[in-house]
C-alpha cells in the first residue's frame, strides 16, 4: 500500500513551503519513494509564484519482520512540475501575461536547477517498524516517525477499514 509521511517545512532559495514524503510498497519487493514539494515565494516587484514539484523514484524493499530496508533508485527518478500547479501573481497585467506565457521555461528551470534531487536519500533503514490501524511507526537514526495510510478510493484520509493486505 501507500503510506504518507508528515508534512515538513522547506525553505529553499528564498522560497517557503512544505514537503510530504510517501512510500508505496508492492508485491515482489518493489515500490516507489515519492515526495511532493509545494513552494511559494517572491520574484520581486510585487510578483509571487507558487508551484508544486513531484519527485518519484523506484525502490526495492526488504522487511525482516521488524526492520525495513529501502534502496531508492534516485538515478531513475522522475521529476515533474504540473503546469496547472504553477501560479504567478503580479500587479502588472502585461507582466502577468508574460510570466504565464513563459511557464514552460519556468518549469524546466525548476526541474533542472531549483529542485535538489539530493533531498531524497538513496537508501533508508527503518527500525522497529509496526503497523497499528492506518499508522506505520518506525525509527530512523533513533528518531521516531509515523506515516499514515490513506484510502485508495478517495486519496483522502478515511476511517474505513481496508480489506487489502498491508505491505
Amino acid at each position: 500500500g501507500t503510506w504518507y509521511g508528515n508534512t515538513t517545512p522547506v525553505n529553499q532559495q528564498g522560497m517557503r513551503g512544505t514537503m510530504v514524503p510517501s512510500l508505496t510498497l508492492k508485491d515482489g519487493n518493489i515500490g516507489t519513494f515519492d515526495c511532493v514539494l509545494k513552494q511559494k515565494g517572491s520574484l520581486g516587484n510585487g510578483t509571487t509564484v507558487e508551484f508544486t514539484v513531484n519527485h518519484s523514484a523506484p525502490c526495492h524493499w526488504e522487511f525482516d519482520g521488524s526492520n525495513l530496508y529501502l534502496r531508492i533508485d534516485v538515478y531513475n527518478a522522475v521529476i515533474t512540475v504540473p503546469k496547472n500547479k504553477v501560479k504567478f501573481t503580479c500587479k502588472d497585467p502585461k507582466g502577468l501575461k508574460a510570466l504565464n506565457s513563459s511557464k514552460d521555461e519556468f518549469i524546466e528551470l525548476v526541474k533542472n536547477e531549483y529542485f535538489d534531487p539530493n533531498m531524497i536519500p538513496d537508501e533508508a533503514y527503518w527500525q522497529n517498524v509496526s503497523v497499528i490501524g492506518n499508522t506505520l511507526t518506525f525509527y530512523e537514526d533513533g528518531v521516531k516517525y509515523t506515516f499514515k495510510k490513506e484510502a485508495a478510493s478517495s486519496g483522502k484520509s478515511s476511517s474505513k477499514k481496508s480489506t487489502k493486505k498491508r505491505r
